[in-house]
């Protein structure tokens, strides 16, 4: 059922992205909306994680186990940070080739508006059930392209 297992991703999820990105940094789930990010600890006291208000955002990540992904993706849009992920399943687009060329024509119409720093990146960990290999890992910075097969 969809409920249990966002349970288990939101159980999960921290704790890949903690150990991949290492113990200098904090993560904090539901944060302005997003379902997780994560930043570098800091001694500055502007650094306010406890108020929402962290000094260095280093990652955000949107997890969608239903239809509608483009909305948890045009929330990664609008959060300025190096890396956001979006983890989805491709109920919606058919084929993650399809999805990913939405992606990219959400990405070129935001860019006319709010156009985004060349060094940030998008990773999408896309769910394909019924193929060899269940998780699919893509990039989107120019054009995507396949990073890993899990």
């Amino acid at each position: 059922d969809a409920a249990a297992w966002t349970q288990q991703m939101n159980r999960f999820v921290p704790r890949v992205v903690c150990s991949y990105i290492g113990p200098d940094y904090e993560i904090q789930r539901e944060f302005q909306k997003i379902d997780f990010a994560a930043w570098r600890t800091s001694n500055s006291p502007r650094h306010k994680p406890t108020f929402r208000q962290p000094l260095n955002v280093e990652l955000v990540l949107e997890h969608e186990n239903g239809g509608h992904c483009e909305e948890e993706f045009s929330k990664l849009l609008h959060f300025h940070c190096p890396l956001k992920v979006l983890v989805f399943y491709r109920w919606d687009y058919g084929t993650t080739e399809n999805a990913m060329t939405d992606f990219a024509n959400m990405l070129r119409e935001f860019d006319i508006f709010h156009p985004r720093p060349p060094s940030e990146e998008y990773l999408f960990i896309v769910g394909e059930p019924n193929q060899p290999h269940f998780w699919r890992g893509k990039s989107l910075s120019g054009s995507p392209k396949l990073l890993i097969e899990l």
